[in-house]
């Protein structure tokens, strides 16, 4: 495979179909990118913009998550959101990088999937380093109603610009985004198996399925991770901002359970 050759494919995965972008030698290095979880999202469209670049150097895989772009769409109402798909990227790494540990690297939702998959043993992910950008929702977990604002999708053209708006600074010249953003949701099954997690039964009172996170920032002192980039050379998703190497911190820190950030809080990439 060529430096910049892109493959899309399609596996089996933990007995479910996944979709996924490919590229680099796979002799070299293995960095998993993981996508948000914006309605309209997928591998493509959150991390194309960098996937040739970090190519040079590794081989990457970009996986579509369990209810997005080419993998099968499920929900499960029994357990965690988490879980199922924590499962399902241990499951594509064991079927495309068995043999070595991998870079992790997580926007957004795939940010705490990240963050739980290498602080959880439990998961089977085999992790050689790990990036944790803006964590679930980003700037959105911070602002009240932001993540109900954010679930509340009915597809067209105008409800992807309006949730694109959430996600970037500006939407301007981002037209094709949009477009992509609002094709992506029609793809059958794709909202039907998000928006599912809303249904309840009205006769019986239940409570959701807990979510058990990393609890290793607890009582005791928590365990410090070094951060470090896929790539000797900086990137970020989209391409749009770069540190220049002689900017780029030396060893920011991050804990298992906490979200982690690159050099800014504010998004200026989709998704």
């Amino acid at each position: 495979m060529e430096t910049g050759d892109i493959r899309r494919r399609l596996v089996r995965a933990g007995g479910h179909r996944t979709g996924l972008l490919e590229a680099g030698h796979p002799d070299l290095p293995t960095v998993v990118l993981i996508h948000d979880g914006a309605y309209g999202t997928d591998a493509a469209l959150c991390w194309e913009g960098v996937i040739a670049e970090l190519s040079a150097d590794h081989h990457v895989l970009a996986p579509d998550l369990i209810g997005w772009g080419a993998t099968d769409k499920l929900c499960y109402f029994d357990r965690s959101p988490y879980d199922y798909r924590l499962e399902h990227i241990a499951a594509v790494c064991d079927a495309l990088a068995p043999d070595e540990p991998v870079f992790f690297a997580g926007s957004s939702f795939g940010a705490e999937l990240v963050v739980r998959g290498v602080a959880e043993p439990r998961w089977g992910w085999r992790a050689r380093a790990a990036v944790a950008i803006a964590g679930t929702g980003g700037r959105l977990f911070r602002t009240p109603g932001g993540i109900e604002q954010l679930s509340d999708y009915t597809p067209s053209p105008q409800a992807a610009a309006r949730l694109t708006g959430f996600l970037v600074t500006s939407v301007e010249g981002m037209d094709k985004h949009v477009r992509r953003r609002f094709e992506n949701s029609l793809a059958p099954g794709h909202w039907e198996s998000l928006r599912a997690l809303h249904l309840r039964n009205p006769a019986v009172e239940r409570t959701r399925p807990p979510t058990t996170g990393p609890t290793r920032c607890g009582a005791a002192p928590p365990p410090s991770c070094s951060w470090r980039a896929p790539t000797t050379r900086s990137w970020t998703p989209g391409g749009r901002r770069r540190w220049p190497n002689s900017a780029r911190p030396s060893r920011p820190r991050w804990c298992p359970g906490r979200t982690s950030q690159t050099s800014s809080t504010r998004r200026t990439w989709p998704g």
